[in-house]
């Protein structure tokens, strides 16, 4: 069983190395030549491309790894059954179960890898790709907006500007009420002042009255920051994003666009691990492949992954984030189970 051991861990990582470096060499090459007219026109300098080029690895590795690994499984497995290596195996009395449990492992290590990306790596590379794409342009970059707009209740809630505990220009509004303070602070609660409150009855205001200073319940600055930030929820990590749901939904705030971002790239982190099972259940169902017939079956498949990926996730909106972002994987669970049980 070591020597088993050893031969398919080599076969798998062997071709999955070299194609992991092939498609993010690909990848690489057709970004520098669609941004080609930027370096042309603007003639950033080396410093500038360089870093351009190395913050889009880590979206490349995303998109490379779960190719690489169904590349690897199709062509390897592929070649064990066209050299009838699956039968010598079979007729010695080992079952395909050893095989299955080295590919899930492969895999499975992989998607866990991807997932650390996510959380990690992927989000710093994502805000510093955009500051480099501005910054090659010949822009500085925006002023960073801190203004929040958002609902709890019938509460209609702007702010002005954030900036930690500190808050400015907070209009909170109803059918019939409305607060404006030109200040705000947080103190075992918010205390606004400088500020009018006003009684609208069909539209005009029947009542005002000023005050210098007024307790009003809003989140606290914590839960305001997170929502200022899932603005850009690609540059948020794993674990801002699932803050963000948990304590947006405490106060009843709307959360759907972190929750879409959150179930899409944490599904996606396993899609190594769904891709290989469903390339080795494919192989394990009697198709013998060659290495090109590998390759182009390994394209078909991870196409047709990504468009069901993004499919569902175009549903969201009138769909459970939920159910969306883990659709295709279940879809392709299902299958790649169906194939390997036999």
């Amino acid at each position: 069983m070591k020597i088993l051991t050893r031969y398919i861990v080599k076969g798998i990582m062997k071709p999955f190395f070299l194609s992991f470096i092939l498609i993010n060499g690909l990848l690489l090459i057709g970004q520098t030549a669609s941004s080609l007219d930027r370096f042309l026109e603007r003639s950033p300098n080396l410093f500038l491309i360089t870093r351009f080029l190395l913050f889009s690895v880590p979206e490349n590795i995303l998109i490379a790894t779960p190719i690489s690994i169904l590349l690897a499984v199709l062509s390897f497995s592929g070649r064990m059954s066209a050299d009838n290596e699956l039968t010598a195996i079979g007729s010695s009395g080992i079952s395909n179960l050893p095989i299955i449990a080295l590919v899930s492992t492969i895999s499975m290590t992989l998607s866990l890898g991807l997932l650390y990306l996510n959380e990690t790596l992927l989000p710093v590379a994502c805000k510093e790709y955009m500051k480099t794409k501005q910054l090659m342009s010949g822009s500085q970059g925006q002023e960073e907006n801190n203004k929040l707009d958002f609902k709890i209740g019938e509460h209609f809630i702007t702010i002005g500007r954030l900036d930690g505990n500190s808050a400015s220009s907070i209009r909170i509004q109803t059918s019939q009420r409305e607060l404006y303070a030109k200040e705000g602070e947080y103190q075992n609660g918010w205390l606004v002042s400088n500020g009018v409150q006003r009684k609208i009855e069909n539209g005009e205001v029947v009542w005002e009255k000023r005050f210098d200073k007024k307790r009003v319940f809003l989140p606290d600055p914590k839960v305001l920051s997170l929502i200022l930030k899932s603005e850009k929820t690609e540059e948020m990590s794993l674990t801002e994003l699932f803050r963000t749901m948990r304590l947006t939904e405490s106060y009843g705030l709307a959360a759907r666009k972190a929750r879409e971002e959150f179930h899409f790239r944490t599904s996606f982190s396993f899609s190594p691990f769904i891709l290989a099972l469903l390339g080795l259940g494919i192989i394990l169902r009697g198709f013998k492949l060659g290495l090109y017939a590998s390759f182009g079956l390994a394209l078909l498949l991870s196409f047709f992954y990504w468009e069901m990926s993004l499919f569902l996730r175009s549903l969201s909106l009138v769909c459970s984030p939920l159910v969306c972002g883990w659709g295709a994987n279940l879809m392709g669970l299902a299958i790649g189970v169906k194939f390997l049980w036999r």
